[in-house]
């Protein structure tokens, strides 16, 4: 029997050990905590072959303490209740932390979408957009859902286009989901604006001085080793704007195995050649390791895991976690860890928006200070819709600039 502990569970825990630090009535805090409602459904889709299979997904919704609720849908074989309740958690948290007035909400398809054609991931978006519009699980100003693992622009565009279908008239419809394509809608720069995000994160830990000193490191990107897990919308753009910055790119997992190069690869040319071959082994220039998932194992000053959660466990984590990683075998630890195979650096992973010092290295976690202090010019000058402050980091006007290694929070 497994002793592995459910992604909800670990953020439970994490939240309950933020909560006992506060003097707030634990009533309140239990009413944090609770999702507010959760849509399980089973719907019939038509293959192209002509059978028929039952497909099963879920939307929840954290929190209506602002609206709309928001959060991504993904299409993974993972997605289950609690990971979606999970996700939706998490996502209440990361607003409130950065002051954003939404509510968190999440949803998945529990399918791979590699086993299905482009026909066949359309009937099963659009079916799943109708169930959430039967439940009222969707709509502008009420639940604006986003990409994530396993979506992107397409199926974003399919859900408006039943959004309208079945609201026509509507005059705000379109507002029904973020990510959709630019000419229905979409907003210039989404696409890349996660993996930006990530960026900024590791920017402003390593713009700091004594931090980087800490861990035998200069301030600064330039120079520094990156490896990145995942090449999708997260990854790839994380891993461009940190090239783009000086750091040093060594090593790219995704499904089919990773690569490693000590000398640095060049994103785009690893881009092209899997476009071209179908996998990211064989890189002329690289090593290959199989399974991919070796790769967080390999030595590096910025470790990005851009994939799905449950990446860092025990079994890949140093083997003496708190000289590195303070903070016990709870959710962090889970989705984040400092590498062992050289003296400890830096790791970032994209829900993680501040850090916390550990031992001789720096994690990068969610629910405390410093980064997502510093992150909240850009999330006021979203609110403001001033996309030029937001794109630059800053919250334009006279605000200043992002702080630097300003405020520790232990």
């Amino acid at each position: 029997m497994s002793n592995k502990i459910s992604l909800l569970e670990q953020v439970e825990r994490a939240y309950d050990r933020a909560a006992a630090l506060t003097r707030h009535d634990p009533r309140v805090l239990a009413t944090i905590t609770a999702c507010n409602a959760v849509y399980r459904m089973a719907f019939p889709v038509k293959r192209d072959d002509g059978s028929i299979e039952v497909i099963h997904a879920w939307r929840a919704e954290h929190s209506h303490h602002k609206q709309p609720t928001k959060g991504g849908i993904r299409y993974a074989l993972t997605v289950d209740e609690d990971e979606i309740q999970a996700l939706a958690a998490l996502m209440t948290y990361k607003c409130a932390l950065v002051d954003v007035p939404f509510g968190g909400a999440k949803g998945g398809v529990r399918i791979d979408r590699r086993n299905y054609s482009q026909r066949e991931l359309e009937r099963i978006t659009r079916r799943y957009t109708a169930e959430l519009i039967r439940k009222r699980f969707i709509g502008p100003g009420v639940d604006v859902p986003a990409p994530d693992f396993g979506t992107g622009e397409t199926e974003m565009a399919w859900i408006v286009d039943t959004y309208m279908q079945l609201n026509p008239g509507e005059l705000n419809g379109t507002a029904c989901v973020t990510g959709k394509p630019v000419p229905q809608g979409g907003i210039r720069g989404r696409l890349e604006a996660p993996g930006r995000g990530v960026f900024f994160g590791v920017r402003e830990a390593c713009a700091s001085a004594e931090d980087m000193k800490r861990i035998g490191l200069g301030p600064g990107l330039e120079g520094k080793t990156v490896v990145v897990q995942g090449l999708g919308k997260m990854g790839y753009h994380a891993a461009r704007f940190l090239q783009e910055a000086g750091a040093r790119l060594i090593g790219l997992a995704e499904i089919e195995g990773a690569i490693h190069a000590e000398g640095g690869l060049e994103l785009e040319d690893v881009v092209e050649h899997r476009r071209q071959t179908g996998s990211i082994l064989g890189f002329p220039g690289a090593q290959d390791i199989v399974p991919g998932e070796r790769a967080l194992e390999l030595p590096c000053d910025i470790l990005i895991p851009a994939a799905l959660e449950h990446q860092i466990t025990e079994e890949n984590a140093p083997p003496h976690p708190r000289s590195h990683h303070r903070g016990g075998r709870q959710w962090p630890r889970d989705l984040g860890g400092v590498r062992a195979a050289r003296p400890p650096r830096l790791l970032h992973h994209p829900g993680h928006l501040s850090q916390r010092r550990g031992g001789d290295g720096l994690v990068l976690r969610v629910g405390e200070e410093p980064v997502a202090r510093a992150l909240r010019p850009a999330a006021e000058a979203v609110r403001r819709g001033d996309a030029a402050a937001a794109a630059a980091g800053d919250g334009g006007g006279d605000r200043q600039p992002l702080r630097r290694g300003a405020d520790r929070a232990l």
